[in-house]
């Protein structure tokens, strides 16, 4: 026997739905005797371009594998409500192919049975749908031809504390579910489905990949006994046998409240009004989700492009702030002791004065002074600035020469600005290479 997917359940509007297994089967003329409308059957339908369907629709009193529960009385009260329903395929609304002819009640007393159901006896318009009826037999022969029962309950109970939930259109029940039936603790409760009418049935073909979830709703196929009763009432009446008449399914009577009830039930255009708002309630959650999201990206990219733009200011008003610094320290030092220090050393120290700590500045200019001989704040003597304003204009390469001639001439002048660079030269040859300066 080929393997069928696994039970499934679902609920469009008020409407629920529940898909169960389905077998074929060849009754025997005796079992079919105790179908509730064998009778007319055999005298009434006995037609051949009718494909004929038998399998258990519904059970009471056991929760199925979609946590879905009717009671004994409640079948008692519904039991009639599927005859004439329409057979779908897999519930489209567009496929009807058939429809259920009868609905019978067994129950534990009368008939034996561990708990009450409803049987269904299935016509499909096999002349039709002869690819239908054909599918049908093939699921049948693969044992996965299963029904799926299909109700419109006025209300469903939670079977742990009885808490009533109203199943009306436009209403979403969630909000007065209970933590039972919300599995706020991981488990959710069995529903026992309440004021129910059947509203069909619809086949359900392992071969697509589909099994209903009440596992003993596998259908039969009984269509030779009914090919048999078919050539019977062709026959000639002198030819004929006289039938023992059985007699058909009894009335059932019920309440004024409760018919008034049932009267109560909403129309198809109700339904699918409920249905279409229900969609549009999505569809308008969706698109604010999207709209949220898309705000959310917003706010985050004009978060980090703030934050990049404060950086940036930051990082511009620390080097400004640097540079502020850099002039404030060196214009406290004197001219005597900068034209102490050779360039290099000078221009480092300009860098130093942007970056260096208060302590770390201090000392600095109090390493340079014991080197140089004089003090950060010097001022240039009477003769170095006399000096400076005489070769104010000159370039270097005239003061390197004029260092040169005054050298060799031996004429007792005091030694020039450049003459004292090249004696200290060989002071700072040494300290340029200190960690410090590194």
């Amino acid at each position: 026997m080929a393997k069928v997917a696994q039970p499934q359940a679902f609920q469009r509007g008020e409407n629920v739905y529940i898909i169960s297994p389905l077998a074929v089967a060849k009754p025997t003329k005796g079992e079919i005797e105790e179908y509730a409308f064998a009778d007319a059957l055999k005298s009434e339908a006995p037609n051949e371009n009718l494909l004929w369907l038998r399998g258990h629709y519904v059970e009471a009193d056991r929760p199925n594998a979609n946590g879905q529960e009717w009671s004994a009385g409640e079948l008692s009260l519904t039991q009639m409500t599927p005859r004439l329903m329409p057979v779908t395929i897999m519930h489209d609304p567009s496929t009807a192919v058939g429809l259920i002819a009868d609905a019978k009640l067994s129950t534990p007393d009368k008939d034996h049975v561990a708990r009450s159901r409803i049987d269904t006896s299935l016509a499909v318009w096999a002349h039709r749908f002869p690819d239908i009826a054909a599918e049908c037999q093939h699921n049948f022969e693969q044992g996965s031809l299963m029904q799926s029962m299909e109700c419109l309950p006025g209300y469903f109970e939670c079977t742990e504390c009885g808490q009533h939930v109203p199943n009306t259109a436009g209403i979403d029940p969630r909000p007065l579910m209970c933590e039972h039936l919300s599995g706020v603790n991981g488990e959710v409760a069995a529903r026992r489905l309440r004021d129910v009418v059947f509203t069909g049935t619809g086949l359900i073909f392992g071969s697509r990949g589909s099994r209903g979830a009440y596992d003993e709703a596998h259908l039969d196929v009984f269509q030779d006994e009914v090919a048999e009763f078919h050539t019977k009432s062709h026959e000639p009446q002198t030819k004929r046998k006289p039938s023992r008449s059985k007699p058909k399914m009894g009335e059932i009577t019920i309440e004024q409240s409760e018919y008034a009830e049932l009267q109560k039930r909403p129309s198809k255009e109700e339904l699918a009004a409920a249905e279409t708002r229900a969609t549009e309630a999505e569809e308008a959650k969706a698109k604010a989700e999207t709209e949220k999201e898309a705000a959310e990206v917003a706010q985050k990219t004009a978060e980090d492009s703030k934050a990049e733009a404060d950086k940036k200011l930051k990082d511009a008003e620390e080097v400004a702030n640097q540079g502020k610094l850099a002039e404030e320290r060196v214009a406290k030092l004197g001219k005597g002791f900068l034209k102490k220090l050779p360039e290099s050393i000078a221009s480092k120290l300009k860098e130093q004065a942007k970056s260096l700590k208060d302590e770390e500045w201090t000392a600095r200019l109090e390493e340079l002074a014991e080197l140089v001989k004089v003090k950060p704040d010097a001022e240039l003597s009477e003769e170095e600035r006399a000096e400076e304003e005489s070769t104010s204009g000159s370039s270097p390469a005239e003061e390197v020469a004029a260092a040169g001639a005054g050298a060799s001439t031996g004429g007792g002048k005091a030694p020039t600005s450049g003459a004292k660079s090249s004696v200290f030269g060989s002071l700072f040859a040494q300290e340029t290479a200190t960690p410090s300066d590194k």
